[in-house]
């Protein structure tokens, strides 16, 4: 199993008597993460975006003293301005990016960019209308099969892969893993979560 972030909501009373933790406390309550009153927000999101924050944009460290237990976890709290940051961050350099030169326009064809493994051609070799448009094609019947994919939940109820319909669930419109949909879970919780009761915590492992 790889290491994976997962977003919790958590009062501000409950994680303040945490933050002062030292190792001993932490010795003397090893279950606490289980202990630890807390509402899942999303699962496993967000691991490539917060373990690459080098200078706290996206989170702080929940506790002020260094644990033993962050060898191998991170617990962070994401404060209203880090999430617009992530959802900054995700925008940028997860959704725009990630879309330049895979949407082949016209005017690219015939330009010299280093080919999509996908349709098994050499490097550097321009563009064929033929190949803009294998690209659009297999980009566009992946998009499609997405939003045609479902399972069955837990609960019996069947569920979809780019749509949340759960009634029961407010903090997910979309639920995909997919940052081009990822981004209006992050626009949502930024929207409706309670910032000055309760803390929106990370925690990694």
């Amino acid at each position: 199993m790889g290491y994976r972030i997962s977003l919790y909501c958590v009062p501000k009373t409950v994680v303040d008597k945490y933050r002062e933790y030292e190792e001993e406390d932490y010795r003397n309550d090893a279950d606490f993460f289980n202990n630890l009153e807390k509402e899942k927000v999303k699962y496993d999101t967000l691991t490539d975006v917060i373990s690459s924050d080098g200078d706290n944009s996206f989170s702080t460290p929940l506790f002020k003293n260094r644990l033993g237990i962050e060898d191998d976890m991170y617990f962070g709290t994401i404060s209203k301005e880090q999430l617009l940051n992530i959802i900054e961050e995700v925008r940028d350099n997860h959704i725009s990016s990630w879309f330049n030169g895979r949407i082949v326009t016209d005017k690219e064809v015939g330009k010299t960019f280093q080919k999509p493994t996908a349709l098994y051609l050499m490097k550097d070799e321009p563009w064929t209308p033929e190949d803009a448009r294998k690209a659009n094609q297999t980009e566009w019947n992946h998009k499609a099969l997405l939003w045609k994919s479902h399972f069955t939940g837990d609960d019996g109820n069947e569920k979809y892969l780019n749509i949340d319909i759960d009634t029961k669930n407010k903090w997910l419109v979309s639920g995909s893993d997919l940052y081009e949909y990822l981004i209006f879970d992050l626009i949502h919780i930024l929207k409706i979560f309670d910032w000055e009761n309760d803390e929106l915590i990370c925690i990694g492992g």
